[in-house]
């Protein structure tokens, strides 16, 4: 917070001239008008009531009026918005009106969504494929779109200390700029499939595009349905029968020779049956 800083020459209006009447920081009515801006326990709504209460309660001239709302700023050294907030974005839920969110509040609001942002893309890196020849981490999503409702969904469970992100541009703006080493698998090439790449070639051709668009819509939809069929599948023979199937999830990068090796070798001497979810 930033002290009052008396002017006795501010033109603050030309009626009234509140600047004469308050030229002492320390006086008593300046002091309790400037108490909430202090008090911690304050939100910004209530921040914004205590304010204008005091502006009406304390700030007040020698006639009995309330200063004008110049002075007002002028001794509470802040911008409208803490007092009004945005009049522009007046909101309405039914019949009951919201509080205007001013823009240092809509700024606050931001940073924090940005900081949930990073936060989850820290944790989701840790259980992400690097790449070996570049560093990259893969996530095994097709879409964008996919890796935003993932993490609105997160936000969403009982007791999570994630923000709900409305808008998809700010999501991938965060993506974007801090951690563009998190790629879908398109942009891998030891996950691309050919038809994929087949067809998203064919629908630079804008007199097959949606030809194109329609293909890959369909293919996805299959593989993604076909990949967790046969991973529920092994999983369940898993479960159901721990002494006789294990269930590994393993891709090509992972699976070293020495390790598939042993365990070929513990499966022969166990008498156990290896179902690997390649």
């Amino acid at each position: 917070m930033f002290a009052f800083e008396p002017d006795p020459e501010l033109l603050c209006c030309k009626r009234k001239m509140c600047a004469r009447y308050f030229t002492d920081p320390t006086e008593a009515s300046v002091v309790e008008a400037r108490k909430p801006l202090y008090d911690p326990h304050l939100d910004r709504a209530s921040l914004r009531i205590k304010l204008r209460e005091t502006w009406n309660t304390h700030l007040r001239l020698p006639d009995g009026s309330r200063c004008c709302k110049r002075m007002m700023l002028q001794i509470f050294n802040c911008s409208p918005s803490l007092i009004y907030g945005n009049m522009r974005q007046q909101q309405q839920d039914g019949e009951e009106e919201v509080e205007p969110q001013s823009q240092g509040d809509a700024n606050s609001s931001r940073q924090k969504i940005g900081s949930s942002i990073a936060a989850w893309f820290h944790l989701l890196k840790a259980t992400a494929d690097c790449m070996p020849d570049e560093g990259w981490y893969q996530l095994n999503i097709p879409l964008r779109s996919m890796v935003y409702a993932n993490y609105n969904e997160d936000a969403a469970e009982p007791g999570s200390t994630f923000h709900h992100c409305k808008a998809k541009s700010h999501f991938y703006k965060i993506w974007k700029h801090n951690f563009s080493e998190i790629r879908l698998r398109k942009h891998c090439r030891f996950a691309k499939c050919d038809f994929c790449v087949e067809w998203r070639r064919i629908s630079t051709n804008w007199q097959r595009k949606g030809e194109a668009q329609e293909k890959l819509r369909l293919h996805r939809a299959w593989a993604n349905v076909r990949e967790r069929g046969l991973w529920h599948t092994k999983r369940d023979a898993a479960i159901a029968h721990p002494k006789d199937y294990i269930s590994l999830s393993i891709d090509g990068m992972c699976a070293f020779v020495c390790c598939v090796c042993f365990l070929r070798m513990y499966a022969s001497f166990s008498g156990f049956w290896l179902v690997f979810n390649c």
